[in-house]
């Protein structure tokens, strides 16, 4: 409905808009610069303002500064309406969303099989995702477009501080990887990072709180012909009629728990782009994780011996 007044249903936006504007321009006060012209006859100015009193619960004769106030305040609300009401707001939420200019309690969230198989297994509850995504403590939208890689792979690190003022030493970061795609924030990875576990101090960003965490639980992952622990925006030059290894884990260790962490972006010219890639340690992290009271849940369907 573009409008709540009877005398305006049926009426355009255009036409809600440019009566509320006039109705608005003849109930200020005026200057004494000549009489104004309105296009409003009197009888439809007059059943207007009727009509807004009703609605906002004013006697007829009130005409004291705080009924006037809120008669102002329901005209620009109304203009406001009619001014939205031809917009798709969905289009304008995807295309902010996807730019990373959308507030964050605006996003709709969704949780992949990375979060539910691993994360949600080693104690991350939903619940303080949504906490952290709504009310993040920082925030970092990042646009792998800018750096030649496709669109389509925009990612978002939230982060937020869990303090235990109890127990200092349980007091944890949460740190949730989401894949943007317009309004939808696809959750992925979601890491409790303790802060007694891991060196902080010159963290500034979400993502410096990543590279913190993997350099303590990280393991050597191979990107194309490169090694390392970390890798951001890579990208992997394909030979042509040939099979590429463009990740893997160069000297797994059969003894340790580990799982990849890798976002292809897509082939362009002949090239391979990686969005990030790395691996995680969950032996060692689990173990950091028993110390603050948090034991590795059964995979769903299996029950534990």
């Amino acid at each position: 409905m573009i409008s709540t007044l009877p005398s305006l249903r049926g009426q355009s936006a255009k036409d809600v808009e440019g009566i509320l504007a006039n109705l608005t321009l003849e109930m200020l006060p005026n200057p004494g610069i000549g009489a104004r012209e309105s296009p409003l006859t009197d009888e439809l100015r007059d059943r207007l303002i009727r009509e807004i009193r009703i609605r906002l619960g004013l006697k007829s004769g009130d005409n004291s500064p705080r009924a006037i106030s809120r008669i102002y305040e329901y005209l620009s609300s109304e203009m406001s309406r009619a001014a939205l009401s031809e917009v798709d707001i969905q289009e304008i939420k995807s295309r902010l969303g996807q730019q990373g200019d959308l507030a964050p309690s605006l996003y709709k969230i969704e949780y992949g099989d990375t979060f539910k198989d691993i994360h949600e297994r080693r104690g991350v509850q939903r619940h303080n995702v949504e906490r952290t995504l709504q009310a993040p403590d920082s925030v970092e939208h990042l646009h792998p477009d800018r750096l030649g890689i496709n669109a389509d792979k925009a990612t978002s690190l939230y982060l937020k501080e869990f303090r235990n003022i109890k127990r200092p030493s349980n007091t944890y970061s949460l740190l949730v990887f989401c894949k943007r795609s317009g309004y939808v924030q696809r959750v992925g990875q979601a890491w409790m990072i303790f802060h007694s576990d891991v060196d902080l101090s010159r963290a500034k960003t979400p993502l410096d709180v990543l590279k913190a965490f993997i350099d303590k639980y990280g393991v050597e992952v191979q990107v194309g012909e490169k090694t390392g622990k970390f890798f951001w925006h890579e990208k992997v030059p394909l030979a042509p009629n040939q099979i590429t290894n463009f990740f893997g884990f160069p000297a797994p260790d059969p003894m340790i728990d580990m799982s990849a962490c890798v976002e292809p972006g897509g082939i362009i010219d002949g090239v391979l782009q990686i969005v990030y890639a790395f691996g995680v340690n969950h032996t060692s992290y689990d173990a950091d994780l028993l110390k603050h009271g948090i034991r590795l849940k059964p995979t769903r369907g299996k029950r534990p011996r």
